[in-house]
């Protein structure tokens, strides 16, 4: 049972239930989703909603206030967590991340799928609402609603003037909307290409370059706010960013391995 304390705590911009479906007014910033949670008889904090990677990454900051105590892989156990209503999975991992880290306040660190169970995900990236239900997609088709192979690995067909390849939503991603590899740019370009800064991955720095895209870029029937795309990425696998999402909704029904993009109403 939460405390009388706890319950008191009012979330940022509201919640409500819809039947079974929670909606919870999060925020977009910097072009992610983000959530407000309560931790223990704490907060309520701003997470990032991340559809790579799992569990709870927190920052050393908030770990310290909690009065976590972090173990010397940098794993930590959270006191109980909900984002309005909803308890979050117990079980998941929590990583507390050194200071320095580049996430942007006032982020206070990252959720994972998993954390909300086996329930669907919708994040619109116009109003930064999350919809967190078990409602099922209707069958794939090609159009606005695809299936997906891996768990929470959720991969959309993208095309850019008539060339189709995979990449994976990425919404914790704001390097570029659009992250290829190499040999994808060069079929994708439009222009010559240009300086992106830098990045680093495994230890090592490498120098990052941008191409205009020869057409618009697409997931099904739902035009992209891509113009360019920037190689290359940390790995092979395409990267749809959050800035690649701005004012689209995407519902992820995790159950069923499947994405709706549509345009966020």
């Amino acid at each position: 049972m939460r405390s009388a304390a706890a319950q008191r705590l009012v979330l940022p911009g509201g919640h409500r239930r819809a039947g079974q479906k929670l909606i919870v007014n999060g925020t977009v910033h910097a072009g992610m989703v983000g959530v407000p949670i309560t931790v223990g008889e704490m907060g309520p904090f701003l997470f990032e909603v991340a559809t790579v990677g799992r569990g709870f990454s927190v920052r050393s900051e908030l770990a310290a206030t909690l009065g976590a105590i972090t173990r010397p892989d940098g794993s930590a156990t959270l006191p109980a967590a909900f984002v309005g209503d909803l308890a979050l999975e117990r079980n998941s991992a929590v990583q507390v991340v050194a200071p320095g880290w580049t996430l942007p306040q006032p982020f206070v660190g990252v959720v994972g799928l998993d954390v909300f169970g086996d329930l669907s995900v919708g994040l619109d990236f116009r109003s930064g609402q999350v919809l967190l239900g078990s409602a099922s997609l209707d069958p794939p088709d090609g159009r606005t609603i695809f299936a997906y192979r891996n768990f929470d690995e959720v991969v959309v067909p993208v095309s850019v003037d008539g060339h189709a390849f995979d990449a994976r939503i990425s919404s914790g991603q704001i390097r570029a909307p659009l992250l290829v590899n190499p040999n994808l740019a060069v079929t994708l370009a439009n222009s010559e290409p240009q300086p992106a800064g830098d990045a680093y991955a495994g230890g090592r720095r490498f120098e990052l370059h941008r191409v205009s895209l020869r057409g618009k870029a697409r997931v099904g029937v739902t035009e992209l706010p891509v113009s360019s795309a920037v190689y290359p990425g940390p790995s092979e696998e395409n990267s749809l960013g959050a800035l690649g999402l701005v004012g689209l909704a995407v519902q992820i029904d995790r159950p069923n391995r499947r994405v709706r993009i549509v345009p966020a109403p």
